[in-house]
């Protein structure tokens, strides 16, 4: 797989990547969520906010992303299922033995729960269950 050149396709790769997500979405993790409602359940991300790391030296390469990312599905037990899958997919599972993503040779520094995990009902004319979570994800694009 190509190096990642940003944040965005870091996570793509690594949730595209992991067997788990992989088993319960297949290839439906989008950067934005779909403008038709996609068939069975999809992840989708997005950056939240960050900030701009400046030393007075100068701006740092390595900079700190907040990424959401959302889980739905026709159920809320499938949206939960997906939604652990993809936090033991970038933030690892020591009781499963499952180390975090920390992968610096594609500009990952590191993944961490921001702690807002959530669960809701969308308003679509189908109603869909979500499961939801912010990220803190380090990346510095590699050299």
């Amino acid at each position: 797989m190509a190096v990642p050149a940003n944040w965005g396709e870091a996570i793509a790769q690594r949730l595209l990547t992991d067997d788990a997500v992989g088993a319960l979405v297949g290839t439906k993790v989008y950067p934005s969520k779909p403008t038709q409602d996609a068939p069975g359940a999809y992840v989708v991300y997005f950056r939240t906010g960050g900030a701009d790391v400046t030393t007075l030296g100068a701006r740092s390469a390595l900079q700190p992303h907040d990424v959401r990312v959302e889980c739905y599905a026709d159920t809320q037990a499938e949206a939960d299922a997906i939604l652990s899958a993809v936090v033991t997919a970038l933030c690892g599972n020591k009781a499963a033995g499952v180390t975090p993503w920390r992968d610096r040779a594609n500009g990952v520094q590191g993944c961490f729960t921001q702690g807002d995990g959530d669960e809701l009902v969308t308003d679509d004319a189908q109603p869909r269950q979500v499961s939801g979570q912010t990220f803190r994800l380090w990346f510095k694009p590699p050299a």
